[in-house]
């Protein structure tokens, strides 16, 4: 029987343990990026509403849940801007970018991604990135042109980007390092005109859109058409539900298995999509918080218990025949 030092031991490492393993929030709303305006509408395609009108060309968005904003790019207002996820406090974070193409955030590192076309040059975009607020702005990449999608891999320590190449032909998927090193190719083969593209760390795949909805493994290989003749231009996922959303002619879901699609919206023009979903990737598998007294009172049980046993051993030992 264990002592009731143990015990507390015990019951303490439970609560810890309950309290750390991350829980992950069922996604409400759908958030369009869709020229003069950022929209939003129920996951089911119903109560759509403007959340921020009077865009010049509104191209790219990302969620950011936890923190209660979104963030997207005006590819004619040459600007990269966030405002709370109800479309109130509007903020300038970039402002005088060449035409800004996508964005994606890093929540692990704070950091958002974009592409924007590189001015005076027509071969090659940017790819940069900054902190959440703007500040510490760096040039990462000088990618080939036109890069419409990219998707960031914190847990991999990647991004991955779509790019219609440096001349007439050339379309691919590509990856670097979350500081531009080691950009390199991954799929040529089937790739028409790659937009949108986001990553299934879990399952190590990405999914693009490109009217079909393609998807290949993490290395490039396995590339295969997922959803064929979807009218897809962005694509974006939800892992905790296990189920992929696309839009560009109309709004649609299916499984991650591809069964059960279902028309969502009409809503059509659509030029990226987002939803309000906790990303697996920002959240660690046990909360830093209690990861190390989870550890701590783990080895402390441990002891106690040998201790007791040790104890009861020799007890036992000491006892005559």
């Amino acid at each position: 029987m264990l002592s009731e030092y143990s015990l507390r031991l015990v019951r303490m490492t439970l609560v810890l343990l309950v309290m750390s393993i991350p829980s992950f929030a069922m996604a409400q709303h759908i958030y369009v990026a869709r020229g003069e305006a950022i929209r939003r509408m129920d996951i089911d395609g119903s109560n759509e509403i403007v959340l921020v009108a009077g865009l010049s060309d509104a191209y790219g968005v990302a969620v950011d849940l936890a923190g209660g904003k979104m963030y997207w790019v005006d590819r004619t207002g040459y600007k990269v801007q966030r405002a709370n996820l109800d479309g109130s406090n509007v903020e300038d974070l970039v402002t005088n970018v060449g035409r800004p193409w996508t964005i994606d955030l890093d929540l692990v590192n704070g950091k958002m991604y974009w592409a924007q076309q590189k001015l005076g040059d027509a071969v090659y975009d940017w790819i940069r990135r900054a902190n959440l607020d703007g500040s510490n702005l760096e040039n990462i990449l000088a990618a080939e042109h036109s890069v419409y999608g990219i998707a960031v891999d914190a847990s991999g320590g990647k991004f991955y980007y779509t790019s219609t190449g440096a001349t007439a032909g050339q379309p691919k998927i590509k990856r670097a390092n979350l500081d531009g090193s080691n950009d390199e190719v991954l799929v040529t083969a089937g790739v028409t005109t790659p937009l949108r593209i986001v990553v299934d760390p879990s399952a190590a795949r990405f999914y693009w859109a490109e009217d079909d909805i393609k998807r290949a493994n993490l290395d490039g290989s396995g590339s295969e058409v997922f959803l064929a003749s979807a009218g897809a231009a962005a694509v974006e996922l939800d892992l905790v539900e296990g189920h992929i959303y696309w839009g560009g002619d109309s709004v649609g879901r299916a499984d991650l298995d591809g069964s059960n699609i279902v028309a969502i919206s009409v809503t059509n023009e659509i030029r990226d999509l987002a939803l309000d979903v906790d990303s697996p990737a920002a959240v660690p598998s046990l909360s830093p918080r209690f990861g190390l007294p989870v550890l701590v009172l783990l080895i402390a049980t441990m002891s106690a218990l040998r201790v007791r046993r040790s104890h009861r051993t020799a007890t036992a030992g000491s006892i005559p025949p």
